[in-house]
């Protein structure tokens, strides 16, 4: 596979999970705790249902793995960077010395 395909599927996962994080996140406002007084009173009740379970577990999951994208695009930049430095730096060396 080259970069370019990499670089594709990393782009759509990190989609993916934005969009499944986004609608988890209205559903689970939606269904599980409501949004007037008598559903407010009642989501302690609700957020032990299972679909209510499923969608905090996605939730969380979602946030972990955005988390753990930006800290690997991070890396992989940081790289870069210091790679980048490094052939300059051995360039400078190389024509300084001839």
């Amino acid at each position: 596979m080259t970069i370019v395909g990499k670089i594709r599927d990393a782009i759509a996962i990190y989609i993916f999970w934005i969009t499944l994080h986004a609608i988890s996140v209205k559903l689970y406002s939606q269904y599980c705790v409501g949004t007037n007084i008598i559903s407010m009173l009642l989501s302690p009740l609700a957020v032990q249902l299972p679909y209510c379970i499923g969608i905090r577990w996605i939730i969380v999951k979602g946030a972990q793995i955005i988390d753990v994208m930006w800290i690997i695009l991070g890396k992989w930049l940081i790289e870069k960077i210091v790679e980048y430095r490094l052939y300059n730096v051995n360039e400078m060396v190389d024509v300084s010395n001839k």
